[in-house]
C-alpha cells in the first residue's frame, strides 16, 4: 500500500469495470474523494472512503494537476504543413503583418 495524498488519482478495478477517483482530503481514518470517472456516477461527485480502502486502490501516476496546453508551434505536423508560427493572444491571423 502506498501513502494516500491529496491530488492523487486512485483507480479501483472490480469485475469488468474501473473507477477513478481524485483524492481531495485525507483525515485520520477517512479520505474524501471526487469521482473522475466511474460507471453510474457523475464526475465531481464526492464520497468518503476509509483510509485503508483508498490505500488499496491502484495509484495512477503523479498527483493530478492537469494543464491543457495548445499544440506546440514546433509540432512536426504543423511545421510540415507550414502552419506553425506566431499567434499572440488577441491578434487575428494577418494583423501582425498589416503594419
Amino acid at each position: 500500500m502506498s501513502a494516500v495524498e491529496p491530488g492523487q488519482i486512485r483507480r479501483k478495478r472490480l469485475l469488468e469495470s474501473e473507477a477513478s477517483y481524485r483524492v481531495v482530503a485525507v483525515a485520520a481514518d477517512l479520505v474524501e474523494v471526487e469521482v473522475v470517472e466511474a460507471p453510474g456516477l457523475k464526475p465531481g461527485q464526492r464520497f468518503s472512503f476509509t483510509h485503508d480502502a483508498v490505500a488499496e486502490m491502484d495509484l495512477d501516476g503523479a498527483p493530478s494537476l492537469v494543464l491543457h496546453l495548445p499544440p506546440s508551434s514546433n509540432d512536426p505536423d504543423d511545421v510540415r504543413r507550414g502552419e506553425g508560427g506566431h499567434d499572440p493572444v488577441g491578434e487575428q491571423p494577418g494583423e501582425a503583418d498589416s503594419g
